[in-house]
């Protein structure tokens, strides 16, 4: 989709590439399993690696830093060093306007402009179900998060970790205005 590619890791789980002009993305792949070469090297390589944590750092990362030179990307105060991948910190090391990488607490998601259209991945902290409500650390926050995504204008919010599928489109006849028009978000804010 718009060159957002889901990478399944597992059944209810997935990471997700993206095609960027100054180079290509791989977002929260922290327990990828797959190298999956060919389509890397087909859209051009992966440029960065965001993780959500260091400790999830293992050797499919190492090898797309040795492969394509794709750094890892992690929220962190500290310096941090891997026998594998280079690490960088987000806001530190490596800062692009365009790309918000955002962190509370263990919760990780990121916010960009993808062909005119504004998107967010969230990362595995939070959880799509099957009825498109939005769980983060297991406590229901769909209201909380679709007023803000309401606010900010999202066109499209992709799960790392869901239940059936990994996305939420807001378009002018998508759930997301439906779901908005049955509680009526206009009246809580």
């Amino acid at each position: 989709m718009f060159g957002i590619h889901q990478i399944e890791i597992d059944k209810n789980h997935s990471c997700y590439f993206v095609e960027r002009p100054f180079g290509n993305y791989l977002f929260f792949p922290d327990f990828i399993k797959e190298k999956n070469d060919d389509f890397y090297k087909q859209k051009g390589g992966v440029y960065k690696q965001f993780l959500e944590s260091h400790t999830h750092l293992n050797d499919i990362h190492g090898h797309f830093f040795y492969k394509f030179g794709a750094q890892a990307v992690i929220h962190s105060q500290v310096e941090l060093f891997h026998e594998k991948v280079a690490i960088e910190r987000a806001g530190i090391d490596f800062d692009e306007v365009s790309i918000d990488f955002e962190s509370h607490g263990s919760a990780k998601w990121v916010s960009f402009k993808q062909k005119e259209k504004l998107v967010y991945i969230m990362g595995n902290d939070f959880y799509l179900t099957s009825d498109k409500k939005i769980f983060q650390s297991k406590s229901d926050k769909t209201i909380e998060w679709l007023t803000l995504f309401d606010e900010m204008n999202v066109n499209y919010i992709f799960f790392c970790h869901f239940e059936k599928k990994g996305h939420l489109v807001i378009e002018k006849d998508s759930f997301f205005n439906k779901f908005k028009t049955f509680f009526n978000l206009e009246k809580l804010r």
